[in-house]
């Protein structure tokens, strides 16, 4: 009798310990599915933001130069470009590209010194300037773009182009809606530097809708 309920003891504890067993793996199994994706998550808006802070921070600085008169056309000029992307990839066929414009208000002064009496665009948005640098394939401008063909080696564009050619012409800019830059005093300009850098580590994760393509950066003087 003693065996017999010794034996039966030990089956009743087996039986007890099989659910037991199964709830534990069950538990681990719900406990992952919250942990990978947070830790991933983690990891991917560290990595993200520490990659934004460099992006913005290059940006930054070359909106600087650019608004005290650096001309970027100049090899010695793109070296530093170079030098300060610190492996941010601005070649032509890299993973990031920069954009620089300069926007004016066009006014009838400007339009007068430069002896057009008919057809000029006063009170628009145009480029007098757009430079792109690294792999223009990347992104486009949030400004728009000047037609190629009224922008010279060096990005300028002439004055009797800006003035009356609304190929020149630049958006997104004054008091609208989607406006993206303040707006600009009659005859002034501003100086705008824009970079764009894909993430194409990142991009593996568009699979389970999550959005990572790239970081865009704008900054204006």
């Amino acid at each position: 009798m003693t065996q017999n309920t010794k034996s039966t003891g030990i089956r009743r504890i087996r039986t007890r310990q099989a659910p037991q067993a199964g709830s534990v793996m069950i538990e681990f199994a719900i406990s992952m599915s919250i942990l990978i994706p947070l830790f991933f998550g983690m990891l991917l808006a560290g990595m993200t933001a520490g990659r934004g802070i460099q992006a913005m921070q290059f940006t930054r600085d070359l909106g600087h130069m650019y608004g005290l008169g650096v001309d970027f056309s100049q090899t010695l000029a793109q070296n530093t470009v170079t030098t300060l992307a610190q492996g941010l990839d601005t070649t032509a066929t890299g993973s990031g590209v920069v954009i620089f414009s300069q926007i004016k208000l066009v006014d009838q002064s400007e339009c007068t010194a430069n002896s057009i009496t008919s057809g000029c665009r006063v009170g628009s948005y145009a480029f007098s300037h757009r430079l792109t640098l690294g792999n223009p394939s990347l992104r486009p401008s949030n400004f728009g773009a000047p037609d190629a063909t009224l922008v010279d080696t060096m990005g300028n564009i002439a004055p009797t182009a800006y003035l009356v050619n609304p190929a020149a012409g630049a958006s997104n800019v004054g008091s609208g809606s989607s406006a993206m830059l303040p707006t600009v005093p009659p005859g002034s300009q501003v100086w705008v530097c824009e970079s764009y850098f894909a993430l194409p580590a990142f991009q593996f994760l568009n699979a389970f809708g999550i959005p990572i393509n790239g970081i865009y950066s704008v900054v204006y003087f």
